[in-house]
C-alpha cells in the first residue's frame, strides 16, 4: 500500500516550510469554516492532549483577541506549557513598554523597531533550534525562525503595527509597515533588522524551489536567480496566523516521522493540515496514515479510524477495490481471526457514518453484511445471520451464493420450530422488514407448503376458519411460476381435507367447491380428480 502512495507523493524534508504569506488584519482573523467540509480531516476526528488544545481548535474562527492568538501559539507545545500564558502575555505587555517609553517615542519609526527587535533578541532568543516549539522561546531561550516571528508578529499587533509574515520554504519572516516602509524583521538575526541576502543564499533557495516543482524549469532558464528570488522569496498570498502555528505543529510531526513513531506523528500532522491546508502538507498527512496503517494491528479499535480517512483519499489511489481490500483485511482481522464482532460492528458503523463516496460506502457494506451473515451462519446462529445476509442480498439482489445463504439459513431457522402457529410472528417480521425474502423462490414455496399443511391439518381439527383463513393466504401468494411436484402435492392434500370437512358436515356443494378450487392449482393430481367423480357419483 505504501508503494501505492508513494508514488503519488513527492515530499521533500525543505518542504516543511512552504511558501506562504501570512497577514494578520484587526478584522479579519481566521476562516476555516469554509474549509473544513472540504478537507481530509474533520474537527470532529482530531485527538488532543490537553483541554486547553481542545478549547483553542474550538474557538478557531470565533476568536481574534490577542490573548487568543498567544493560545494559538502555544497549542502545539507540550500540555503543561498552558501554564506560561500569563507570563507570556506579561511579556509583550513589558515589550510594548519598552517601545512606547518617552525615550522610544522621540526616535523614527524604523529605529524604534531596530531597537525593539535587539530588545527581544537580548531578553528572550538564546540557542537556535531547528524543532524549538513556542514555548521553549520562555522556558529556555531556545527558539527559531516559526516562534521568533510568532512572538514578533503578537509584539506588533499590541501595538497595533500592521505587519505581515512570510515563510518561504526554510524559513519565515516578518515585513512591519508593508505597504509603506517595509521593514524586514529576521528573528535569526540579532544584528540587522534590514537583511541583505547573498547570492549564494539566493542562488541555494532558487536550486531548492525547482527541486520541489514550486517552480518550473522553464521559468529557471527564462529569469534569472534575482528575479525568481524576489518573485517567490517576498511575495505571496496572504493567509492567518493558524497557518504559523500548523508549521510548528508540523515540525512536531516530523520529528516523530522521523523516528518512525507513526502513531505519534499523525495526530499531529492531522491538526497542522487542518490549521494549513495545501497540498503538500496534505500529501504528507496520507503518507503518514498508510505508513501507520501498514504497521497497526489490524484487530484493534484504532485501525478503524485509519480506514475511514484512507476511505477518503480517492486522489490517492484509494479507489473501491483498495479500500475493499483494506477492509477486507479488517474482517479478516477482527472477525475470521479474533471473532470480535463488537470490534467490527463499531468499526464498520464508524467508517460508514464518514463515507462520502457511495460507490466505496456500497461495497463496504455489502462486504460487512455478507461476512457477518456468514460468520453468524457457521457459529449456527442462524436468526442472525439471517439478519444479515438479507441486507446484504438488497444491496446486492442477485448474488447467488448470498441467495443460497439467506435460503439456508431462513430453512435451519424454522426448524426448531413445531408448528407454524409458533414461527409464524418470526417469518411475518422478517418478511416486513426484509421483503426481498419473499423475491427467493425456495422461500417463497416453503411458506406457501407451511400455509398448506396448516391448513390441512386445521380442517382435520374441525378448526374451519383457520384453516381457509391458511388457504387464503397460499392464494393470495402462489403464482404459476412457484409449481413443483412437491408444492402440488401439498396443495392436493390442504384442499382434499377442505373437501372432507364440508363432506363430513354434509355440504356437498362446498365440498365439490373446493374440490374444483384444488384442480385449479393441480389439474392433474390423482386424488382430487378421484374425490371429484366420488361427489359426481353421489
Amino acid at each position: 500500500m505504501i508503494k501505492q502512495l508513494m508514488s503519488r507523493i513527492k515530499w521533500h524534508r525543505a518542504i516543511i516550510y512552504v511558501t506562504v504569506i501570512i497577514s494578520f488584519q484587526l478584522t479579519n482573523f481566521i476562516n476555516l469554516a469554509a474549509q473544513s467540509d472540504t478537507l481530509l480531516v474533520k474537527k470532529s476526528e482530531l485527538s488532543f492532549t490537553s483541554p486547553f488544545e481542545k478549547v483553542v481548535f474550538e474557538n478557531l474562527s470565533l476568536d481574534s483577541s490577542l490573548h487568543f492568538m498567544v493560545k494559538l501559539l502555544l497549542s502545539p507545545s507540550n500540555p503543561e506549557d498552558s501554564l506560561l500564558l500569563p507570563q507570556i502575555e506579561s511579556s509583550i505587555n513589558q515589550i510594548v513598554e519598552v517601545y512606547n517609553s518617552p525615550s522610544m517615542l522621540k526616535k523614527k519609526p524604523a529605529k524604534r523597531l531596530d531597537l525593539l527587535t535587539k530588545e527581544i533578541h537580548n531578553k528572550f532568543f538564546k540557542v537556535y533550534k531547528d524543532d524549538a516549539d513556542f514555548a521553549e522561546i520562555f522556558k529556555t531561550g531556545q527558539f527559531n525562525c516559526v516562534g521568533g516571528t510568532g512572538l514578533f508578529a503578537l509584539v506588533l499587533k499590541k501595538l497595533e503595527i500592521p505587519f505581515a509574515i512570510k515563510t518561504p520554504p526554510g524559513h519565515a519572516y516578518l515585513v512591519a509597515y508593508p505597504s509603506t516602509e517595509n521593514i524586514m524583521i529576521e528573528s535569526t538575526d540579532a544584528i540587522n533588522t534590514t537583511i541583505s541576502y547573498s547570492s549564494a543564499y539566493r542562488e541555494d533557495f532558487v536550486k531548492r524551489l525547482l527541486e520541489m516543482k514550486i517552480i518550473d524549469s522553464k521559468d529557471y532558464r527564462s529569469m534569472s536567480v534575482d528575479q525568481l528570488f524576489e518573485q517567490h522569496f517576498y511575495k505571496s498570498k496572504p493567509t492567518s496566523l493558524s497557518n504559523l502555528a500548523g508549521v510548528l505543529y508540523i515540525n512536531k510531526a516530523v520529528a516523530f516521522l522521523e523516528d518512525k513513531k507513526y502513531d505519534k506523528a499523525y495526530p499531529l500532522m492531522e491538526k497542522a493540515y487542518f490549521l494549513y491546508p495545501t497540498n503538500h502538507y496534505e500529501d504528507l498527512l496520507v503518507l503518514l496514515w498508510g505508513l501507520q496503517y501498514d504497521i497497526m494491528e489490524k484487530n484493534k479499535p484504532e485501525v478503524y479510524g485509519i480506514i475511514a480517512k484512507l476511505s477518503r483519499c480517492k486522489k490517492y489511489g484509494m479507489n473501491a477495490e483498495k479500500i475493499d481490500g483494506i477492509f477486507g483485511d479488517f474482517i479478516q482481522s477482527t472477525l475470521h481471526d479474533s471473532g470480535d464482532t463488537t470490534l467490527l460492528i463499531n468499526g464498520f458503523h464508524h467508517i460508514d457514518s464518514t463515507l462520502t463516496d457511495t460507490t466505496i460506502q456500497l461495497s463496504i457494506r455489502i462486504a460487512f453484511y455478507t461476512e457477518l451473515g456468514r460468520y453468524y451462519y457457521f457459529q449456527s446462529n442462524f436468526s442472525k445471520a439471517l439478519e444479515n445476509l438479507a441486507i446484504a442480498l438488497e444491496l446486492k439482489p442477485k448474488n447467488q451464493m448470498t441467495v443460497g445463504m439467506v435460503q439456508d439459513a431462513f430453512f435451519k431457522m424454522i426448524q426448531v420450530y413445531e408448528t407454524l402457529p409458533e414461527i409464524e410472528p418470526v417469518i411475518d417480521s422478517y418478511l416486513t422488514q426484509f421483503p426481498n425474502l419473499n423475491q427467493i423462490p425456495e422461500i417463497k414455496r416453503v411458506l406457501l407448503a407451511l400455509y398448506l399443511i396448516q391448513s390441512e391439518n386445521e380442517f382435520a381439527m374441525n378448526n374451519p376458519e383457520r384453516g381457509h383463513a391458511y388457504l387464503q393466504k397460499f392464494e393470495n401468494q402462489y403464482t404459476q411460476n412457484l409449481k413443483t411436484e412437491k408444492l402440488t402435492n401439498s396443495i392436493a392434500k390442504a384442499y382434499e381435507a377442505c373437501c372432507l370437512y364440508y363432506y363430513r358436515h354434509q355440504k356437498k356443494k362446498l365440498a365439490m367447491q373446493y374440490v374444483n378450487k384444488g384442480l385449479d392449482y393441480a389439474p392433474n393430481n390423482f386424488d382430487l380428480q378421484k374425490k371429484k367423480k366420488y361427489l359426481e357419483g353421489l
